[in-house]
């Protein structure tokens, strides 16, 4: 039972430091994109783990056919994950294997994480320390990201409609 809940408690920590950050950021570009806030199905879509780097790209490019399949592929590989731990017990080769393919997961997943922060701090014109705290430490990026945005879309709104900062 301890096992099961120290499981838990390590998913909800890592649920906390990758996916809420993005979360909170795509409910920001919702937001500042749609002028209204983000509700319903679109709520969940901003904090859903593998889809909330893809929600965020689809608000602000429309298409994102390269993300989807690379995302696609991280999740395919943990469905092997998953399922070469169900048959450790026929094939005991799996168990090396499975955890290389967990680490190649996880890699590609944080390498599309790092790569959405660094293009959003490049698209939203932020400075050196945003877009490096997006390198090192993505989740912190995107909080610095989250604080940004909505700055960001009304001095485009005010530089487009001829306010500029009136």
């Amino acid at each position: 039972m301890m096992e099961a809940l120290s499981v838990v408690i390590v998913l909800a920590f890592l649920y906390a430091i990758i996916c809420v950050p993005v979360g909170i950021f795509n409910l920001k570009l919702f937001q500042a994109i749609n002028g209204t806030k983000c509700t319903g199905l679109n709520f969940l879509k901003a904090f859903i783990p593998l889809y909330n780097i893809t929600f965020a790209r689809k608000l602000a490019y429309g298409k994102v056919p390269v993300f989807n399949v690379l995302l696609a592929l991280c999740a395919l590989l943990f469905v092997f994950r998953v399922s070469a731990l169900i048959l450790v017990s026929s094939f005991p080769i799996l168990v090396v294997y499975s955890s290389l393919i967990m680490i190649a997961c996880l890699a590609l997943y944080w390498l599309l994480y790092i790569v959405n922060c660094v293009d959003f701090c490049r698209m939203l014109n932020r400075g050196v320390v945003t877009t490096l705290c997006g390198i090192v430490v993505p989740p912190i990026g995107y909080y610095m990201l989250s604080t940004q945005v909505m700055g960001y879309f009304r001095s485009v709104e005010d530089t487009v409609s001829g306010r500029f900062g009136d």
